[in-house]
């Protein structure tokens, strides 16, 4: 019997049949058309129909580090609650109008300089305090200009870089410098790790100011293309909406610092070596920013933004009672909101500095109105705050300027009649830059 060889059958290897191949490529494509015309849809949305904010964007500025971009325009949203506007002129600053140097005729004008405050991205332009100031201050044969200077993140360094190299250029009667809580840490390099494109300061040896010198910022190009995105500004002011609210009510007595800057860890005795130089270099500052304003025919003066902690117990009919100075006696922790009246007025007293608290103002004015001062999880100012605000530096202010020459001779027949002697009046050459 004859035996056949076996034979093996080769393996059979799986070929995806052309078709196949065509219609999964077809599936694909059709997918990604899905998505992005959904993703069209929902961007076409929310650009129309919702209202979504915009980011006013930052940009480098050699002098006082980063700043708002001039020329940008837009809404501002937060938490359905913050529905403001804000328009950064040509000079940079968030006002209705572009600033020029020459004044009005018989025109006074003020300068109001610091942070997130002044800049007034929270509220419509027509609200903001010195909009509000300017108009309840102005006179048919006496207008009176209101400037500001502000930039979220600003400290008392940059406000004094902005007073010295911006504000005088314009020729300001008042300058007016605006502290809140967190001025101290944005400024300070003793307490806090300060981003390397923030101009500050540091004491030298003589316990005089010492400029630190800033790096160039670099926006994220990335950032800003995303940012042109409603649907993406949408989802990300969602999800910081929902962490503001998981960390209420702690959030807001928080202190915020700017984006990068970080709180110096230390031993409790260096923590109290930095707290007291902090404090020293605030009052150089202060002291330089005043001398700045003389040498340039301006008044020089510092407004407090007020106790929000005392704010917020008057508001909800609750005694105020101050934590003990045991528990925070640099007023930069717990105590911040006592640093008016602490330090910055003190301060302000031993350098002959025109200062203002505004606790009681916001205080009396939310008392009218059943209105908060400020937003529910946002320390900024409301329309109800920025009203305060301005009638109280409105009527602060008035005695600081003059109106005209008829006032100066009545001051001076008063100094004469009174046997007092007369102040030095600046000349007209040393009001001009």
């Amino acid at each position: 019997m004859s035996v056949q060889p076996m034979t093996h059958d080769p393996p059979s290897t799986s070929v995806t049949p052309p078709r196949r191949r065509t219609s999964r490529r077809k599936l694909a494509a059709a997918l990604l058309l899905s998505v992005a015309l959904s993703l069209a849809g929902a961007e076409l949305f929310f650009r129309l129909a919702m209202n979504v904010t915009n980011v006013p964007y930052y940009f480098w500025d050699p002098v006082i580090g980063i700043r708002r971009a001039p020329n940008q325009s837009g809404a501002y949203t937060w938490g359905g609650h913050v529905n403001g506007r804000f328009r950064f002129n040509a000079q940079g600053w968030n006002h209705s109008r572009d600033y020029v140097v020459v004044k009005p005729p018989h025109g006074r004008r003020v300068c109001l300089v610091g942070d997130s405050f002044v800049e007034s991205l929270q509220v419509q332009p027509d609200e903001t305090m010195y909009a509000l100031a300017e108009k309840a201050m102005s006179r048919p044969e006496r207008p009176v200009e209101w400037y500001a200077f502000g930039c979220s993140g600003f400290g008392a360094a940059q406000n004094y870089n902005v007073i010295r190299h911006y504000a005088l250029d314009y020729q300001p009667d008042v300058v007016v410098m605006f502290f809140t809580e967190n001025d101290v840490h944005d400024c300070s390099p003793y307490i806090t790790k300060l981003e390397p494109y923030v101009s500050s300061y540091e004491l030298d040896e003589r316990d005089e100011l010492r400029p630190i010198l800033s790096g160039e910022y670099r926006p994220a190009a990335w950032r800003r293309i995303v940012s042109r995105s409603a649907l993406v500004r949408f989802a990300w002011i969602h999800l910081q909406n929902k962490i503001a609210r998981s960390r209420a009510p702690a959030a807001e007595a928080a202190l915020i610092l700017r984006e990068g800057a970080q709180t110096l860890p230390s031993s409790s005795r260096e923590k109290t070596d930095a707290r007291e130089r902090s404090w020293r270099l605030i009052e150089k500052l202060l002291t330089a920013a005043r001398d700045e304003c003389r040498r340039q025919g301006a008044t020089f003066a510092v407004v407090f933004r007020g106790c929000r902690t005392q704010l917020r117990a008057d508001f909800e009919h609750r005694p105020y009672v101050p934590m003990p100075r045991s528990e925070d006696p640099w007023c930069l922790g717990a105590r911040v909101g006592e640093m008016g009246r602490e330090f910055i007025g003190p301060i302000c007293g031993r350098l002959g500095i025109p200062y203002l608290d505004l606790t009681d103002a916001l205080m009396q004015e939310a008392r009218q109105t059943g209105r908060r001062h400020d937003f529910e999880g946002d320390a900024h100012f409301s329309p109800t705050g920025h009203a305060a605000a301005a009638k109280a530096m409105a009527a602060w202010i008035e005695p600081m300027l003059r109106s005209d020459a008829a006032d100066r001779n009545d001051a001076v027949q008063v100094r004469e009649n009174s046997g007092a002697p007369e102040a030095s009046e600046p000349s007209a050459q040393g009001r001009q830059r």
